[in-house]
């Protein structure tokens, strides 16, 4: 992908000594539709959360649309 719309790289979410996303990538082209799946508790929402500026990450990145988050 040359130019991705949406790019997560090394997302870390920790809270105190509970690490609930560790070293999460994607990279997404414009119009692209993925799902997140998984088990209960697993971090989806907290994902999604730090991509919508709800959450603060604790490492890693965010790009989207040339924009940093």
């Amino acid at each position: 992908m040359v130019d991705p719309y949406l790019e997560i790289f090394n997302l870390c979410k920790s809270y105190v000594d509970l690490t609930v996303v560790r070293h999460f990538n994607l990279k997404m082209a414009r119009g692209e539709f993925v799902s997140l799946i998984g088990h209960s508790g697993c971090g989806k929402s907290t994902v999604l959360n730090m991509v919508a500026g709800l959450t603060d990450m604790s490492d890693g990145g965010i790009i989207a649309a040339g924009r940093e988050i």
